[in-house]
């Protein structure tokens, strides 16, 4: 498991019985890093004040790279993510469970997930899409 992080704020994440690899995170090396991910996950804390405002910006650039996204089903990510079609949402430890193994144990459901993410993001969050769509309220 490689955890890209700041962790400055932090302290670096280790699991029993799990290989985890702790890299610091860096603009230089972020689009690297994103490409050697299976996964992508974006955990936040449920009912927090902080959690429901955040903005779905990890989950935009797993999806951009063409790798399947499990994040929490909170706020704008509920508009971001179509659940089981171009990532996962989830709400309970439960969940979170069942649906990293169903990616873990299925190879080409995470691939086609992955490239469903991927066409979404080049579909309606290209430049091209979004200066149209401006146009479109500009001219109005």
């Amino acid at each position: 498991m490689v955890i890209v992080s700041d962790f400055n704020r932090g302290t670096k994440l280790s699991i029993r019985g799990v290989n985890v690899i702790n890299r610091q995170w860096s603009e230089e090396t972020e689009l690297t890093d994103l490409n050697s991910f299976d996964v992508g996950l974006m955990p936040l804390l449920k009912n927090d004040y902080i959690s429901k405002g955040k903005c779905s910006y990890k989950a935009l650039q797993y999806m951009a790279v063409g790798i399947p996204a499990l994040i929490y089903a909170e706020g704008n990510n509920l508009e971001i993510v179509k659940d089981g079609i171009d990532g996962f949402l989830y709400e309970t430890e439960d969940e979170f469970i069942t649906k990293v193994l169903s990616l873990y144990n299925n190879g080409i459901f995470s691939q086609e997930m992955g490239r469903q993410a991927k066409d979404k993001i080049e579909k309606e969050y290209a430049t091209s899409t979004v200066f149209r769509d401006l146009f479109k309220v500009v001219s109005q």
